[in-house]
């Protein structure tokens, strides 16, 4: 029989030692999932004041500043109406029955009633008037040339203008 002393059986092939397993990934996800676990259950226990933990008030003063606004001119329309006019009553004329200042001259008083007669100038006018009143107007005239109006005893005056001489023809 050989002799197997030289012969030794091979060692017997030695477990591997095992890998330990790392733990810290579990305890991060473990203590993130806790976290958020306890936070919903805080929520979900007392909602109010979670929000009113998150809820802030902000207040803010805005100023404006406008431009100061257009002067305002109110424009009204009067309309006044004039009141008649003041009558100047011309004096009595001189004797021979003739007038030539323009004015108004009342019949029987200044001047007698009858026909007068003009023989006219640049711008001549008369009026014969129910009163003294200019706006009263029974008969009138603008004229040039020579003119002649007869003054009836029933008219208040005659009213005569221009610069012409009138005489008493009758």
């Amino acid at each position: 029989m050989p002799d197997h002393s030289e012969y030794q059986p091979a060692p017997a092939p030695q477990p591997t030692p095992a890998r330990r397993a790392r733990k810290w990934p579990w305890i991060v996800t473990g203590t993130f999932t806790l976290i958020i676990v306890v936070g919903a259950v805080s929520y979900a226990a007392n909602p109010s004041s979670a929000r009113a933990a998150t809820t802030r008030t902000i207040t803010k003063t805005i100023t404006v500043t406008l431009p100061a606004p257009p002067a305002i001119t109110i424009v009204k329309t009067v309309t006044v109406t004039a009141p008649p006019q003041t009558i100047t009553v011309s004096p009595t004329p001189a004797p021979g029955d003739s007038i030539s200042a323009d004015g108004v001259y009342v019949v029987g008083q200044d001047i007698k009633a009858g026909t007068w007669h003009t023989t006219g100038g640049a711008q001549c006018y008369y009026a014969r008037l129910h009163g003294t009143d200019t706006q009263s107007i029974i008969d009138n005239n603008n004229f040039n040339g020579p003119e002649t109006v007869t003054v009836s005893s029933s008219d208040g005056a005659l009213e005569i203008s221009g610069g012409c001489t009138w005489t008493k023809i009758g």
